[in-house]
């Protein structure tokens, strides 16, 4: 039920500490209007909150725990209204998390440094959270990266590897217990080298890999997409590529860049997701100017052919500072946004400094205006409502 929504995020509640919490709103109305819940598990350290939905308004948390070397995982089954403790899941830093919606399974990914388990990096969940299986190791080991399952209930894990490529592991069957988790590994090459920190967002990350699949009963059903954030060759910082799989991730198409920048500027934090239809969105943080990285606005684009082509990619925001409100030892915004496709638009869960912080805000993308949209805030009116665009792109922000 598109209309039930649940935002997570790490909540710092003096700019003066490092210490953080898992901060979370439900919203039952698709976003127009949010209860903020405080912090789920209450005052214990807590970062890189992932979410997964299970379906029946069943919602899995899982996030950093301190020491940066396992997570914490919490379910809820009443839309995020309440939580309770889940299993041990192992864990580490950057972790992330899908679920099966063809099953009741979760699979769990992070990196290895730092982490429980050495090279052991990916767990399932075959119950939907009660309990996570003991970790195994993944080829390479994948790391900075996300998680998504098929049309036949492969999963896959995509990130950098160990050789500083890019790639992505598949394991068939995931959700049988009796069969153990084995990946096969395909290296991608998206047109450039996976970033590390820079100037729009410098003490965190400029992209994950992420990927996606499409579920649609349309012409692409079963392809796999990947993208990121790279740095190609010459003098442009950061692209966003995507590429498509159409074999379940054995070989990859070459690839595409969404945002045709004609000076030399960054695009950042790049999203992707895809909807029921098979349309394939993506968003991204743009620098529009290569002399000032920390002003920025948010982009967004559609691709209607499995991703060979793209909408221009249109401004959806007002620009932000992205080097305001660092809490103590952050010099960064976040590490990632999250983009949630669904059939009439999608959703994105952003950071933001319009009010001169570290805010956190929905995006309605190609949706009706919600009655009571505008956020006010200090005598400061920003509208983040977006109108559908009758070309059938996502388009501009409303002021």
């Amino acid at each position: 039920d598109p209309s039930h929504l649940v935002m997570a995020w790490r909540q710092f509640d003096s700019v003066a500490s490092e210490h953080r919490t898992a901060g979370w709103a439900t919203s039952s109305d698709g976003g127009c209007s949010w209860q903020v819940g405080g912090s789920i598990g209450g005052d214990v350290f807590r970062s890189d909150p992932v979410l997964a939905a299970l379906g029946d308004e069943q919602f899995a948390y899982v996030g950093l725990s301190d020491g940066f070397e396992s997570v914490d995982v919490f379910l809820s089954a009443d839309a995020g209204r309440s939580w309770t403790a889940g299993g041990l899941a192992y864990g580490g830093d950057k972790p992330w998390m899908t679920a099966d919606p063809d099953s009741n399974a979760l699979y769990l990914s992070w990196d290895d440094t730092p982490s429980c388990c050495g090279r052991r990096t990916f767990s399932r969940s075959l119950d939907g959270g009660l309990s996570f299986e003991e970790p195994v190791e993944v080829p390479k080991i994948p790391v900075l990266g996300t998680v998504a399952t098929g049309v036949d209930g492969e999963v896959y894990m995509a990130g950098l590897l160990e050789d500083f490529s890019i790639g992505v592991a598949r394991a068939d069957s995931p959700y049988d217990p009796d069969r153990p988790l084995e990946f096969e590994l395909a290296t991608v090459d998206l047109g450039g080298n996976f970033p590390f920190t820079e100037p729009p967002n410098p003490g965190g990350l400029s992209t994950q890999a992420w990927i996606a699949v499409d579920r649609s009963d349309g012409p692409f059903r079963g392809s796999v997409y990947l993208l990121a954030a790279v740095d190609p060759s010459g003098p442009d910082p950061l692209d966003v590529m995507v590429a498509r799989s159409d074999d379940r991730g054995s070989t990859w198409s070459a690839p595409t860049r969404v945002f045709q920048d004609t000076r030399s500027t960054w695009q950042w934090f790049p999203t992707l997701s895809v909807a029921p239809d098979g349309r394939v969105d993506v968003a991204f943080v743009n620098t529009p100017d290569p002399e000032a990285p920390e002003v920025n606005e948010i982009r967004v684009t559609s691709s209607y052919d499995g991703g060979r082509t793209w909408y221009p990619a249109r401004v959806v925001s007002p620009e932000f500072d992205t080097h305001l409100g660092w809490p103590e030892g952050q010099q960064k915004i976040g590490d990632y946004y999250q983009l949630v496709s669904v059939a009439d638009g999608a959703y994105l869960a952003f950071s933001a400094t319009f009010n001169g912080e570290q805010d956190v805000y929905l995006l309605r993308l190609g949706m009706p205006q919600c009655e009571n949209r505008p956020l006010v805030r200090e005598g400061k009116n920003i509208d983040l409502a977006v109108l559908p665009d009758s070309s059938g792109g996502l388009l501009d922000v409303v002021e």
